[in-house]
């Protein structure tokens, strides 16, 4: 990963990043109010989708259901997703270095996930004197495994993996604003926690030099802050239903536009900035694989509009009829 003195701060530079963010911006808006509301339109069936399968099934659900909200499932959770980041690099495996990368990307993605609740905890315990609980989204590690499995394949380094979600449920809701102010909060404490690891990561190492295992540890967590903290941001942005980004979106454009055109910057200048060396060795363009994704995320928010208003209408059994 790139230093704040290797990253490259010509015009040039800093011109293209601002443009792919904008395009970012462009591409994450249009497609996710357009997946949002077709989903409010057609939420009852979408659900009818995932309630199939009988008895046995539902049995099934509500068993792994309680396991992964008991505290041994929450810590699997966390582990699992460690260990998926770790599988990132070709070269984690059984070795003592692969150990202390493994507890560093630990340590880091304990940091992400509590900076990311704290503000929406502190909201809920002001407004509503609500503690609320923890909880996993299991079928996140699918997405997660898929990313590793997309990055090892294709040979891109040091890989890319989003997906992994652990946070908070409240009995009570709060208000748009309220809610959407918790989240522009977060927006700002993840960006000012990510940078804050990012500009330390250099003096790492330092006060550490007899000790390599640790300092390999204290390094991995402070890149996985890094690096978890900005594309989570970025990605949770997105004003998709669900997500942080649709509240700030609805509440106020002008703010979400500008946490989200300041997080793809970022993303864009540090991470994926080809001179900067933390994708310039990786096989595939840096670019491309973002560009991508936003890309494809357009194109499956259009195909998923387009079913429901292209497909022969459906008539409902006539209830009245013996």
């Amino acid at each position: 990963m790139p230093t704040a003195n290797q990253v490259v701060f010509s015009g040039v530079a800093v011109g293209t990043s601002a443009l792919l963010a904008l395009l970012f911006l462009i591409l994450a808006a249009f497609p996710g109010q357009l997946f949002n509301k077709t989903y409010e339109e057609n939420e009852a069936e979408i659900g009818r989708w995932f309630a199939r399968g009988g008895a046995l099934t539902a049995g099934f659900r509500t068993a792994l259901a309680r396991f992964w909200g008991r505290p041994i499932g929450i810590v699997i959770f966390v582990i699992i997703s460690a260990l998926l980041y770790g599988f990132l690099s070709p070269s984690f495996g059984l070795s003592q270095e692969s150990v202390a990368s493994f507890i560093g990307i630990l340590i880091g993605l304990l940091v992400v996930m509590l900076a990311f609740e704290l503000p929406l905890v502190f909201t809920q315990r002001r407004v509503n004197r609500d503690r609320g609980h923890v909880r996993v989204l299991p079928v996140t590690l699918i997405v997660a495994l898929f990313c590793v499995v997309i990055s090892r394949v294709t040979g891109f380094q040091p890989g890319y993996l989003y997906g992994l979600i652990l946070g908070y449920v409240f009995a009570h809701e709060l208000s748009l604003r309220d809610e959407a102010r918790a989240h522009v909060s977060t927006a700002i404490w993840i960006l000012v926690v990510s940078l804050g690891a990012w500009l330390l990561l250099p003096f790492a190492g330092q006060s550490l030099t007899g000790e390599p295992l640790v300092t390999l540890a204290l390094s991995t967590a402070l890149a996985t802050i890094f690096v978890a903290g900005l594309e989570a941001l970025m990605f949770e942005l997105v004003p998709l239903r669900f997500l942080r980004g649709e509240v700030v979106y609805t509440w106020r454009r002008s703010v979400w536009a500008v946490l989200f055109t300041v997080a793809a910057f970022l993303f864009v200048f540090i991470m994926l900035e080809p001179q900067a060396g933390y994708l310039g060795s990786t096989r595939v363009s840096p670019l491309l694989p973002a560009v991508i994704l936003f890309v494809v995320f357009g194109l499956a928010s259009v195909l998923f509009w387009a079913y429901f208003r292209f497909r022969p209408e459906r008539t409902e059994p006539d209830e009245t009829m013996a």
